[in-house]
């Protein structure tokens, strides 16, 4: 008896065992079932954005957006290869390896340049505008510096500039680059500028274009005409006045068929007191100046 028990004891701990593992594994393959799903789709979560992200690399680096045109507005006085090339802007570059903040950066670095902007135009273009500087004189301080409308001397005249151009706008002598950085040279200079204006206005320019503008501090402005080197001393202030007194007498040497070197109207008080007249020339002797072949 006592074995019949023992016996029944075993098959009740098999069946019990039984039952566990069979509940165990229903339960894993039920787990197993709704897992599924889930591992499918974070799968699909996962390798779908990976091939989209290849096909994106694949894509934006092929030829389609390779570099082909740079459009350039606004450029006169610099080479645009050579600022383009300054700038990274290379045919054949990537379109979204341009850095445009370094391209722009770059170009107006150059002292031609007042502004610039770049932007980008997809597939294949890049789109330039610039400012350029506008020079209106030339300032002769041991070299020739071109300077701007905001009295600033932006850069020297260099070789690579469109010199013949350049050199037919108003010599301005007297005067140093660093006085221009001073509010009271900034100030003479326009000044100046104003005075080449009003010339221009008052139709002076018809008897003889100007070449120079000497300033002086002291003495004001004095300017020389481009054919005959005539002076015209001003002195300073009143100066749309000594233009208007100037276009007088300009008419009254013309009808004389005089020759000048100078003309002074400096006068502080009485504008109508004009000297006009030639310099000291001295006599030569016989044969003074003759060419003896």
């Amino acid at each position: 008896m006592k074995l019949m028990f023992g016996n029944r004891r075993k098959n009740r701990r098999r069946r019990a065992l039984g039952q566990r593992l069979k509940s165990l594994g229903t339960k894993i393959g039920s787990l197993g079932r709704k897992a599924l799903p889930v591992a499918f789709l974070v799968a699909v979560a996962i390798g779908l954005p990976y091939g989209i992200f290849h096909a994106y690399i694949r894509t934006v680096s092929g030829s389609y957006f390779q570099l082909q045109e740079v459009e350039v507005e606004g450029l006169h006085n610099v080479d645009e290869d050579a600022l383009l090339e300054s700038a990274g802007l290379l045919i054949g570059l990537n379109i979204f390896d341009v850095d445009l903040e370094r391209a722009d950066r770059a170009i107006e670095a150059h002292p031609w340049i007042k502004s610039a902007e770049v932007e980008r135009r997809l597939p294949d273009q890049v789109s330039v505008r610039v400012s350029e500087e506008e020079p209106i004189a030339l300032l002769i301080d041991e070299r020739y510096h071109l300077v701007d409308t905001d009295a600033v001397a932006f850069k020297a005249l260099e070789s690579s500039d469109p010199v013949d151009e350049l050199m037919a706008l108003p010599l301005v002598t007297g005067m140093e680059v660093a006085s221009l950085e001073e509010p009271e040279g900034r100030a003479l200079f326009l000044e100046a500028m104003d005075v080449v204006q009003m010339y221009g206005e008052l139709g002076l320019t018809n008897w003889e274009p100007l070449s120079e503008i000497h300033v002086d501090s002291v003495l004001g402005l004095t300017l020389v005409t481009a054919d005959t080197g005539v002076e015209i001393r001003l002195g300073r202030g009143r100066y749309r006045e000594r233009l208007e007194r100037l276009a007088v007498v300009q008419r009254s040497i013309v009808q004389r068929a005089m020759e000048v070197d100078y003309i002074l109207i400096d006068q502080e008080s009485d504008l109508s007191r004009v000297a006009v007249g030639r310099r000291h020339r001295p006599r030569t002797g016989p044969g003074e100046g003759a060419r003896v072949d």
